[in-house]
């Protein structure tokens, strides 16, 4: 392989690089000692390992029976193949170079390469059956499965041949050895040698190809005996400096990472257009780069905003030949150059450019230090078969491989994929007359090819958008397709639902009183109400709360315990159209004065055993226990419907975890499409019972409560404290055929636990929201119970929940989703700056729609914070939930973490 860093190719481009960097570079290369030649070793017979085949090796104990280090070459061979010729052309091949008779042993002292007298490479012939259509669709899987033979290292047999024959003018070779005695320089070195020989041997010419000066063991000797001694110590202190406080690159996989990486892997090719590459080389002269560091610049500003690091770390390998007689041999020479760029700051593309030359610049005036040593240098613990110091790799190949020529046939090269990867990720460009061929070969233990087709037109935006203008912020280049930007924006939140615009809460609840008025509303404790009673009940309180100045935008404090009078009470603020907050009588004394002061609502209901806990209050105070009999003497009909679409319903405090608690207010419209969505969802009717146990200081209890009584179902209240009681709730749920509840995934794993929730065959569906449900416990609920399970999310912010998946465990990749948004709202994935990131990548969640809040009370500044202008939507209003969060591939959303 001839890298963009190599001795020669430096040379070539001091011509191209400013004063400074031709000064540095010269400094570099006149460091070089080229004219001193590499020994010959004394001890023909054996060698020492070079640093990066030591690494191999390791890899090789390792994980033995992984083929991830095998080097497939493959070739077609159109027209007149001689056998015999060929299998003696390889074994004149094998005589020539030490390394394809090699044989790798552990002693005492470490590990040692024997050099074993030549033999024949083990032949096969394959003959694939069928016709010319069936054998080209065969062929790739032929390939894979021959590359993936398991080499022994200690055996010496390095290289082996198996032929496909297609037929008797058509057959396709391939030549496969281990990564320990080959590069991909050495790929160049075997198809000359091998042209020169088999040519030769059919042309019944004598084949003297002239004498290598050394042998790859005389390099090892040679590099083992350098790198002893203080010369290399400013080099090791440069990497140690340069490499301190490395992190790793987490790049968004789609699986999680295994703890025994099985080095399975895939390439993809792509081709890019001419045009998309035709300013490559104006711009790169401009900045004074080479193309070589353009392409890993945009490589580098991709890897950044998928993994939302600006302190990117990608390998690049550098061949090591710097001697001339080590341009002829067979054997393994790269080392690999941790190149770690400092992206921060939001740098314009020039000068991220200009950041990653000088990484560049840099490493290669310290190149000298092998990986290996470098990594035990650093103190970092390899896990299996894998190098911490970097997890993606990047190469950019600046000129085409040497051509395979035989007498009397056309051979070309083909292309092979034999399923393994060493990296997470290795990218490598090409360009040629046509454009730029990419290749991405990726570990299938955590990439699905379309996300890496996606990366790719990712990586092709970058350069087309990065090479237009190069002084915009590195991330303000667009980065999307305009196929992937269309569905995060638009096709993924088509979620219109005609329903009533103009429709309330109250009247949702009205609207069933009056088609189902003697049917069984509400149950507590043994007792009942009918919907025509416990309207009536709510009508009477409203009409006293209107007369006290109860109207839209007037907040009403509810400190009541879960009771039948907790649901007269919310009902009653509604009808008079206030706003209910909720005050938990659980909640310590310095919060309930703080939300009643911060609140400052004119009017607190509460129960006369509870009055004595709260603080001082100036506005009234109606205790609907012992003040009940006052309000029973007003009239049972509604009070005139005065609150609109757009006025409180409702104000719940946040926990306050990040800072103190505020007042999320939530309107009649937002409440009103939640409800008439779970309805559609979850079609609930008389025959359903609905069990509220749920604290009504949080946002879920407001469905638990109205949902039924918007339905006709019949809603169940647990006792106070019950819902902490997993025996409690199952028996409460079989006694009074409970069908549909809601669980926080960690009570529901109590629950679960419970002996007698077995029992509880009657629940038809289970609703899942408040915390992370995990891919076990939904199995488990699936397992155990008959119920529908569904997972829900949504802030307090946006009136309860926003998004839907209804489980299914056999989703691939063990995810549970919170699905897509549910009707009448819109979810984003969005950066740092406010634009969407592609499918995979985390950005943080905001919501959209008719849902969306109206702010905090009275915190006009964090309102303003937390609830920000639709860019997607004329008029619109976003929450940005400060959740992480990212598309899947299917368009359902995965939530992951704060």
């Amino acid at each position: 392989m001839t890298t963009p860093y190599s001795t020669n190719a430096l040379r070539e481009r001091l011509a191209k690089l400013t004063p400074s960097q031709r000064a540095l570079l010269a400094q570099q290369l006149a460091s070089t000692d080229t004219a001193t030649t590499v020994p010959r070793r004394t001890n023909r017979a054996s060698a020492p390992l070079t640093y990066n085949q030591e690494l191999l090796w390791a890899v090789d104990q390792a994980m033995p029976g992984v083929p991830a280090y095998n080097v497939p070459r493959a070739f077609r061979v159109r027209g007149l193949l001689d056998l015999d010729h060929l299998q003696r052309a390889i074994a004149v091949l094998i005589e020539r170079h030490e390394t394809l008779r090699t044989a790798f042993t552990a002693t005492n002292a470490g590990p040692r390469q024997e050099i074993l007298p030549a033999r024949p490479a083990p032949f096969e012939t394959v003959v694939v059956p069928g016709g010319p259509a069936e054998q080209e669709a065969a062929l790739p899987a032929l390939l894979a499965e021959a590359s993936r033979f398991i080499f022994d290292l200690t055996r010496g047999e390095l290289l082996r041949v198996t032929i496909f024959r297609l037929s008797e003018a058509d057959r396709v070779v391939l030549l496969l050895s281990h990564h320990i005695v080959c590069d991909e320089w050495s790929r160049d070195v075997l198809f000359r040698d091998l042209s020169s020989i088999y040519n030769g041997l059919c042309g019944g010419q004598d084949v003297s190809l002239p004498d290598l000066p050394v042998q790859y063991g005389d390099y090892a000797e040679w590099q083992r005996a350098g790198m002893s001694g203080a010369g290399l110590d400013p080099q090791i202190a440069y990497w140690r400096n340069r490499l301190r406080d490395l992190p790793s690159l987490d790049l968004p996989t789609d699986r999680p990472r295994p703890v025994a990486p099985s080095l399975a892997g895939a390439r993809r090719r792509y081709h890019l257009d001419r045009d998309a590459i035709d300013a490559i080389g104006p711009l790169a002269a401009r900045l004074g780069v080479t193309p070589f560091m353009m392409y890993l610049t945009v490589f580098k500003i991709m890897l950044m905003r998928y993994a939302s690091q600006s302190d990117v770390a990608v390998g690049s390998p550098i061949s090591s030949r710097s001697h001339p007689e080590l341009e002829g041999l067979i054997g393994y020479f790269p080392n690999v150059l941790v190149l770690r760029t400092d992206l921060s700051g939001e740098p314009t593309f020039a000068t991220a450019v200009g950041r990653v030359r000088e990484t560049c610049l840099d490493g290669y005036a310290h190149q000298s230090v092998p990986l290996e040593m470098l990594a035990l240098e650093l103190k970092k613990a390899r896990s299996q078969g894998f190098d911490p110091l970097f997890r993606v790799l990047f190469l950019n190949l600046d000129r085409d491989a040497v051509p395979l020529t035989f007498d009397g046939a056309s051979v070309e090269l083909v292309p092979t994929d034999f399923r393994t990867s060493k990296f997470d990720i290795t990218l490598s460009t090409r360009e040629t007359p046509e454009g730029l061929a990419i290749a991405i070969e990726y570990n299938t233990d955590l990439f699905d090819a379309a996300t890496i087709d996606r990366m790719a037109g990712h990586f092709e935006m970058l350069l087309r958008g990065a090479t237009a203008d190069s002084d915009l912020p590195i991330t303000a280049i667009p980065m999307l397709t305009a196929a992937e930007r269309r569905h995060l924006l638009v096709d993924w939140n088509s979620t219109s639902a005609p329903y009533p615009g103009d429709l309330t809460l109250t009247a949702l609840l009205e609207r069933q009183n009056q088609a189902t008025p003697d049917g069984v509303a509400v149950w507590f404790g043994g007792s009942t109400l009918t919907f025509a009673k416990l309207h009536g009940r709510a009508n009477r309180l409203a009409q006293h709360l209107r007369g006290i100045g109860v109207g839209p935008g007037v907040l009403v404090g509810l400190c009541v315990e879960r009771s039948i009078e907790l649901v007269v009470g919310l009902l009653g603020i509604l009808k008079a159209g206030g706003g209910y907050v909720p005050l938990d009588p659980d909640y310590p004394t310095e919060r309930l004065a703080f939300m009643i002061e911060d609140a400052a609502a004119p009017v607190l209901l509460t129960q006369s055993h509870l009055h004595s806990r709260l603080p001082a209050h100036g506005g009234h105070t109606i205790q609907l226990d012992t003040d009940w009999e006052r309000i029973e003497g007003l009239p049972p009909v509604p009070p005139v419907p005065l609150a609109g679409p757009g006025d409180v319903a409702y104000m719940i405090y946040t926990s306050g975890s990040t800072g103190r608690p505020k007042g999320a207010l939530n309107c009649h419209a937002g409440i009103a499409n939640r409800l008439l969505w779970m309805q559609e969802h979850f079609q609930l009717g008389s025959g359903d019972t609905v069990l509220q146990k749920t604290p009504y200081s949080f946002d879920v209890s407001v469905w638990e409560f109205f949902l039924p009584l918007m339905t006709g179902a019949r809603l169940v209240v647990a006792a106070p404290g019950g819902h902490r009681d997993p025996g409690y709730l199952a028996n409460l749920i079989e006694a009074e055929h409970v069908t549909v509840l809601h669980f926080v995934p960690s009570m529901l794993r109590a629950f679960l636990a419970e002996p007698t929730a077995a029992r509880c065959q009657g629940i038809r569906e289970i609703i899942c929201s408040g915390e992370a449900l995990s891919y076990g416990l939904m199995r488990q609920c699936q397992d155990q119970l008959p119920a529908r399970l569904t997972n829900l999310y949504g802030p307090t912010e946006a009136a309860v929940d926003v998004t839907c998946w209804t489980c299914d465990r056999t989703y691939p990749g063990h995810v549970v989703p919170i699905g897509r948004p549910i009707a009448n709202t819109t979810t984003y994935v969005l950066d740092a700056i406010g634009g969407p990131v592609p499918i995979g990548v985390p950005g943080e969640l905001y919501l959209g729609g008719i849902q969306v809040g109206m702010g905090y009370h009275n915190r006009p500044e964090l309102t303003a914070e937390k609830f920000v202008p639709d860019p997607f939507a004329d008029g619109g209003r976003l929450y940005r939930t400060g959740d992480l969060a990212r598309y899947l591939s299917d368009g359902n959303i995965e939530f992951l973490g704060r």
